[in-house]
């Protein structure tokens, strides 16, 4: 491999490289919601200290001379990355569950139930690990899902000081939010302090609520019911809406989460940090760097966006990515890496709008083709999800495979990136499987005592359940440079 001699790696190291190209197993798991975390279908399994390779592009070793008789060439070496993911590198992600053995019986088994209540809740947690994984890997790397710009009134109209319900106007990707989740608004010069512990009652995910053009955002109460851990205010009173941009507004994270770090998230993926302990502006590390374009008037993302136009904004990227995404597919493709026939370019939906409608056949860069005008067989290789029928994009020069576009409501406003599947894998304690906190006789349902007599001489037990379902996992991309994002368009 070329790049910074950073270490000398040993022949059974490199041969350990290659061999995880063949730990493609797809998790097992409930459900793979929203559309990132679907393309991720590598797995490996954390152990107390877990190696992993970085993939700089391939050495080029060999030189060529007139003499044909002459000595061999001295000898050059691989170069490889290696890196070692810790524990303090992983995050939990977990989901309570409690049922009543009263209603179970009620509903179970009767002549018109629809389900049964044990299996529904344990579902519906599964469901929600694949929904939070997407949304952490859409979060900037962080547990912020939304800064708050401007408090209403519950019913749209002026905020009036002491209330204790508002409507909270979102900046951020308002899918994330969700009817019955409590939330925290962190305030201060660092958005450490929690300032309000509320539940959400309502989301508005249009632009209007009430007839008011306020939204998007979300219907809340301060919440009252000693779920989660109590804010230092009974009211909204003192939520900053004085600035209009994160992350000057105050940040909202769901309940009991701390804004910490999360590796790999796409957002902290395409930043200039440290990426699992290494240090990407040192001389050699830049290939740990996305690409990341700017479109906007102030060229950072957070200036008037740019209309978007095919043959400058896609171009733009073919010319960017096209040498360094072909060079590494097929150094991928010759150590047996399971390749899809198209990468993926997830696109907010708003703006894929826009990109439909100015991609076309007189477009001199790209045509497109609905995925419902191909044959079943070439669609189920273009990327590695069921079900999905969006638009493929074909350069008739062939610089680049195909490209998959897939909305992703969890991404930034203006936004669009690619990615190859290949070289993101999720790493996770204890296998693939989702885990339960065990009971004595190795199930997962314990019993509740009664909340006043727990403990006590002659304790009762209650007629409630509970279950503690979670996985430890991190996420990593072993090519950052294969990832390349553009915002800061509409």
């Amino acid at each position: 491999m070329a790049g910074d001699l950073n270490q000398t790696i040993s022949l059974s190291e490199a041969l350990d490289m290659q061999d995880e190209v063949f730990e493609v197993d797809a998790i097992v798991q409930a459900a793979r919601f929203g559309a990132t975390n679907q393309h991720i279908t590598r797995v490996g399994d954390f152990q107390a200290e877990t190696t992993k390779y970085l993939y700089k592009e391939q050495y080029s070793g060999a030189r060529v001379t007139s003499t044909i008789n002459a000595d061999a060439h001295s000898a050059g070496q691989i170069d490889i990355q290696k890196i070692q993911i810790l524990e303090t590198d992983l995050r939990r992600i977990g989901f309570p569950l409690v049922r009543d053995l009263i209603e179970s019986a009620l509903v179970d088994g009767s002549e018109h139930a629809l389900f049964n209540l044990a299996r529904e809740l344990v579902l519906q947690g599964e469901e929600s690990v694949g929904e939070k994984e997407n949304i952490l890997l859409n979060s900037n790397g962080d547990c912020v899902i939304g800064y708050v710009t401007k408090v209403y009134a519950a019913a749209g109209t002026a905020y009036s000081q002491a209330t204790s319900s508002a409507f909270l106007k979102v900046q951020g990707a308002i899918s994330a939010f969700k009817p019955g989740m409590y939330i925290h608004i962190r305030a201060g010069s660092d958005n450490a302090d929690i300032q309000v512990l509320a539940k959400v009652n309502d989301v508005c995910y249009d632009e209007y609520f009430m007839g008011y053009n306020i939204g998007p955002g979300i219907v809340c109460t301060v919440a009252t019911d000693g779920v989660g851990v109590d804010g230092s205010d009974t009211y909204f009173d003192a939520i900053d809406t004085a600035a209009t941009a994160a992350p000057n507004t105050d940040e909202i994270c769901m309940s009991g989460e701390a804004a910490s770090n999360f590796p790999a998230a796409f957002g902290a993926l395409c930043g200039t940090g440290s990426y699992f302990s290494i240090t990407r502006t040192t001389a050699g590390n830049a290939y740990l760097i996305p690409t990341v374009r700017h479109w906007d008037s102030a060229n950072t993302g957070l200036g008037t966006p740019a209309p978007f136009n095919t043959d400058e904004h896609m171009g733009a990227m073919v010319k960017a990515f096209a040498r360094m995404l072909s060079s590494a597919r097929q150094y991928r493709r010759n150590r047996g890496f399971r390749l899809t026939d198209a990468i993926v370019c997830q696109v907010h939906p708003d703006l894929l709008w826009s990109m439909v409608k100015d991609f076309g056949d007189s477009n001199s860069r790209f045509n497109m083709k609905m995925a419902s005008d191909f044959d079943s067989a070439t669609r189920q290789k273009l990327i590695a999800v069921a079900g999905w029928d969006g638009g493929v994009l074909r350069t008739p020069l062939d610089v680049i495979p195909a490209i998959a576009l897939q909305s992703e409501p969890l991404m930034p406003a203006g936004t669009f990136r690619l990615f190859e599947p290949s070289c993101m894998e999720v790493i996770r304690l204890k296998g693939k499987k989702l885990q339960y906190v065990p009971n004595a006789a190795g199930g997962y349902w314990h019993n509740l005592q009664n909340q006043t007599t727990a403990g006590t001489t002659g304790g009762h037990l209650s007629m409630q359940v509970t279950a503690f379902g979670y996985v430890v996992e991190t996420f990593f991309c072993d090519q950052p440079r294969l990832v390349y994002m553009a915002d800061g368009l509409c």
